[in-house]
């Protein structure tokens, strides 16, 4: 959700040299961005064997090389402890911070800007950050880089399946958290619709973690269904989404990078506010229970809120509507 914001600055700073911190895992995704001079890769594993003489070196030169990069602005859109220490570590002469920060990230900040009124999305808040470090107001904007090699390897993964390249669907059933997960059975019976009555092919994509749970919407479905959980890239499941002809997610990371691929994304929400997570700039994408009665708040644990209550037929519906587009 951040890529926005990203764009903002290279349009508002065309000549700055701009870095990104990121973790191991995530790099593939934003590798070779067109707004991006530099990714600065950081090792999670790392921080967390710190009894260890080999990390303890290797985090010392992770700070020092933060250090020494000599960074005019530090911008944490984060907004945790660990985020903080990183951007006070820097030692840049501003560094930018969320005001709702949390874990005391905030004291690490040189200046700290809070939400405006008309910021409820979280795209709109990170784009309101840019704004006021710039003075300049940009158009929203949400671009991945392509990989040829990683088109190729889907492409070639797909039709080893059968599956259709022109015509198939993704589905991502699983979550963190299990109230972000709309019921297996759910899943299934969007599978056969799909396969009666645009003749679609499915693909369902997660963690290894989560294949085996993945495994009882195949089981469910009359139609076949391919589980491709914990069997492809960052970068490979950017570009399996773009080719995708829709794809309908639970509120989770995979269904944020499906709209940033410019995918036709449908994300089904519980308690979390889909109008500050949601698919940005098209609500009726976004189903969940009212819609319009959510507030500003993150989540809601009003009972009527839960993702139970989101009927079959509604997402079809939607289905619909969104492939005649």
């Amino acid at each position: 959700m951040t890529l926005p914001a990203l764009h903002a600055l290279r349009e508002a700073y065309p000549e700055a040299k701009i870095s990104w911190l990121v973790r191991k895992e995530y790099a593939g995704l934003i590798n070779g961005h067109k707004d991006l001079d530099e990714l600065v890769i950081f090792d999670r594993k790392l921080f967390a064997k710190f009894y260890s003489f080999t990390a303890i070196r290797a985090i010392v030169a992770f700070l020092k090389k933060l250090k020494r990069a000599k960074y005019d602005l530090v911008i944490d859109f984060q907004g945790l402890l660990r985020s903080g220490l990183f951007t006070w570590f820097t030692r840049a002469p501003k560094r930018v911070g969320r005001l709702d920060a949390r874990e005391g990230a905030t004291l690490f900040y040189t200046d700290k800007i809070g939400e405006s009124e008309d910021n409820i999305h979280v795209i709109d808040h990170y784009l309101h950050i840019v704004e006021v470090i710039t003075g300049q107001k940009s158009e929203f904007s949400f671009s991945l880089g392509s990989d040829a090699q990683a088109l190729k390897e889907v492409s070639d993964a797909l039709l080893q399946e059968k599956i259709n390249v022109d015509n198939y669907a993704v589905l991502i059933p699983a979550a963190s958290v299990d109230s972000k997960c709309w019921p297996s059975k759910n899943y299934s019976k969007l599978a056969d619709f799909l396969a009666t009555k645009y003749s679609m092919d499915t693909v369902l994509v997660g963690s290894s973690q989560e294949r085996a749970s993945l495994d009882v919407v195949c089981e469910n479905a009359e139609a076949r269904v391919v589980n491709l959980a914990g069997k492809t890239s960052l970068a490979q499941l950017v570009e399996l989404l773009k080719k995708a002809k829709i794809v309908i997610s639970n509120d989770t990371g995979p269904g944020q990078i499906a709209q940033a691929s410019g995918a036709k994304t449908l994300l089904i929400f519980g308690y979390t506010n889909p109008k500050r997570f949601g698919v940005y700039g098209k609500p009726e994408r976004n189903i969940c229970v009212d819609y319009d009665k959510r507030s500003s708040r993150v989540r809601d644990f009003d009972s009527s809120y839960s993702i139970e209550h989101i009927s079959v037929d509604a997402v079809k519906s939607q289905i619909e509507k969104t492939l005649k587009l």
